[in-house]
């Protein structure tokens, strides 16, 4: 983890954003992941023998990844987004210091001064300065892009503009990219998603398979009948839940907030 501030640089490689039409788009374990490592060694089918549709996987990674990513105040999935945050002269004299809503940041586009939805000002990217684990964002001004500029003390370069104002609503206008890379979103919260993910596909199996209520009817799992209280309290299901109880106990605080970093 590190809190160094990285210049701006254009991307180079094509962007990591699965095609649209990809049904695993957007999932940061896929259901063949989710069976082969989580699953492994299950054959759950109702009593027709027909398996879990792979849709129901999907709608359970999502809903998990949800509130993974609510809980640590961080996007998994790389989103664009488009901040509009007002303009203050406290954070204007200390370099043009803003917080981004949201984090990591993945790619910043542009950092505009808006006014009346008028662009006013972009600023060249040899300026910007992102801490991405953070989302902080400053302006460092460098000669020779607009010709020579006269930085004070604190920070400011000539701009009348701004200089005048204390408070200016919405001024500033960020496009950027949030998210981790695919493939990259740390192990340990794809591990908890995972997990959520196979409680829930678990508990929703019993309910529209077996049917609510029923604690007697069998059904096929590991190719062994076997009856709904049985699976219910199944070794690896109790695991989880537990893994899960200390991830939002234990191990929560330690991300909230805390740098993550983008290998």
């Amino acid at each position: 983890m590190s809190d160094d501030l990285d210049p701006i640089t254009p991307p180079e490689d094509e962007p990591t954003t699965p095609p649209a039409d990809d049904p695993d788009a957007g999932l940061v374990i896929t259901p063949t992941e989710l069976k082969n490592n989580y699953l492994w060694g299950w054959d759950i089918m109702d009593r027709n023998g027909n398996p879990i549709p792979l849709e129901l996987y999907r709608t359970h990674i999502l809903a998990a990844q949800d509130r993974v990513s609510l809980a640590t105040d961080l996007i998994l999935v790389p989103t664009e987004f488009v901040d509009r945050q007002d303009y203050y002269v406290k954070d204007y004299s200390n370099f043009g210091y803003l917080t981004l809503y949201h984090r990591p940041v993945l790619e910043l586009k542009s950092l505009k001064i808006v006014f009346a939805d008028y662009n006013v000002f972009q600023f060249p990217n040899e300026w910007l300065r992102v801490n991405k684990e953070e989302g902080q964002l400053q302006i460092f001004p460098t000669f020779g892009v607009l010709g020579s500029l006269l930085i004070t003390r604190g920070g400011d370069w000539l701009s009348v503009f701004l200089r005048r104002w204390t408070y200016a609503p919405q001024l500033w206008q960020i496009e950027y990219t949030a998210g981790f890379e695919k493939g990259k979103v740390p192990f340990v919260l794809k591990d908890i998603i995972a997990k959520e993910a196979v409680i829930g596909i678990s508990e929703t199996f019993l309910d529209l398979v077996v049917g609510p209520g029923v604690g007697s009817s069998s059904i096929s799992v590991d190719g062994v009948s076997k009856s709904t209280s049985i699976l219910q309290d199944h070794p690896r299901i109790r695991q989880y839940r537990a893994d899960v109880k200390f991830f939002y106990e234990k191990v929560l605080e330690t991300i909230r907030g805390r740098d993550i970093a983008i290998l």
